[in-house]
């Protein structure tokens, strides 16, 4: 009797594993073949705010201004403001020393973080689109043209795009965690294709601004929360490969992990601010939303469960899985060393999973917050982008 509870037990936590990662990619890969909703998308030319929120960027902020002064979209049609929160190094200076009446600069005496800023000065900005961006992407000359061309669809109430990961020399993509990032992106199209994604892609998304919700100051993913309150009202969010943004990676995966354990907190933060993504009536994208988001976060648990219920198995395939479990983690840990090639595969996966831990548990003991913390900002490992 106590082996087929545990064999029943391994087999529900092996198959929630596969529909997660398999399963559910599979679905919405066939229902975006039958049921695509192609944007209608005209190259119209709408009054853009470009907010740009920043924390001590004196390192990268001058290619940045440089880069969205280059961008191939109406000079009269366009404005860029920066935000500098709370920042003590020579930010302010830098924003300030550009000539250009399409660039205005905003201090922020406080450190209050990124929520904080969007709440207080998105309302006062003129345009009609707002498209967001932090300090440390390099957008390519016609993203904004290909982001706004998605609102001539009145359905269209957010767009995202694509952000592409690069190797610290600037000269080729990121591997390792860009598998993982390539992987989203994926399921994040897809979800596009059928209906909606679910929220964007912080480095470069835009909105209707008439469709802006106000969210806690404190909220981390502001990225999740403004588009998911669009899609609450009935509106797309959708994902166009077509506008690009580049970005280096930071040097070390342990950084990455440690961004990901804030990432994955700030889930949790968002579903206690948002109950109604657990409703199935207010929620037009709910499976979509329990699949990819819920589901991803119970994954680390019932890996778990599957690796202590084999445990117990005795007959000889089962065997067999726990070593392969075994063997999987040790490539894990190895790549967490190492992280090279498919070595660096098992260690994203695993240290993700591990940092979705944590970061539940930063979440319940209330230890996050929407403020920069110093240890965070990590921009020296962005130096010379436009320069490579």
């Amino acid at each position: 009797m106590l082996n087929m509870l545990v064999t029943i037990i391994f087999w529900i936590s092996l198959s929630f594993i596969l529909y997660v990662y398999l399963g559910y990619p599979l679905i919405i890969l066939i229902l975006s073949i039958f049921k695509k909703k192609k944007p209608k998308k005209s190259y119209i030319t709408p009054y853009v705010s470009f907010l740009i929120i920043a924390h001590n960027e004196e390192a990268i902020i001058g290619d940045k201004i440089r880069n969205c002064l280059g961008l191939d979209y109406p000079e009269d049609k366009i404005e860029f403001t920066v935000v500098s929160s709370g920042s003590t190094d020579k930010t302010d200076r830098i924003v300030s020393s550009f000539d250009s009446e399409r660039i205005a600069l905003i201090r922020l005496d406080e450190n209050k973080g990124k929520g904080y800023a969007i709440n207080k000065i998105l309302p006062t900005l003129k345009g009609d689109i707002i498209v967001f961006s932090d300090s440390r992407q390099i957008y390519n000359i016609d993203a904004v043209k290909e982001l706004t061309a998605n609102f001539s669809d009145p359905d269209i109430g957010g767009v995202s795009g694509e952000l592409i990961l690069m190797e610290p020399d600037g000269q080729k993509e990121a591997k390792g965690i860009s598998f993982y990032w390539d992987y989203e992106k994926l399921l994040r199209k897809k979800e596009s294709d059928i209906f909606s994604t679910l929220g964007t892609t912080g480095a470069i998304y835009a909105i209707r601004k008439e469709l802006f919700e106000p969210f806690q100051d404190n909220t981390i993913l502001d990225d999740f929360v403004i588009p998911m309150n669009i899609v609450k009202k009935g509106y797309r969010v959708v994902f166009d490969s077509k506008a690009k943004a580049r970005e280096f990676i930071t040097e070390t995966l342990t950084k990455e992990y440690k961004r990901k354990i804030r990432t994955l907190g700030g889930n949790y933060q968002a579903f206690s601010q948002m109950p109604f993504l657990f409703n199935f009536k207010a929620n037009p994208v709910f499976i979509q939303f329990m699949s990819h988001k819920v589901f991803r976060l119970l994954v680390p648990y019932f890996l778990l469960i599957l690796f202590i219920s084999n445990i117990f198995l005795d007959a000889g395939g089962y065997k067999i899985f726990l070593m392969i479990q075994i063997l999987l983690y040790a490539f894990g840990l190895l790549g967490v060393r190492f992280n090279s090639g498919i070595l660096g595969h098992f260690a994203t996966f695993m240290l993700f999973n591990v940092a979705a831990v944590i970061g539940f548990y930063k979440f319940s003991t209330n230890s996050l917050t929407g403020q920069w913390k110093e240890e965070e900002v990590t921009d020296k490992d962005f130096i010379g982008w436009n320069k490579k």
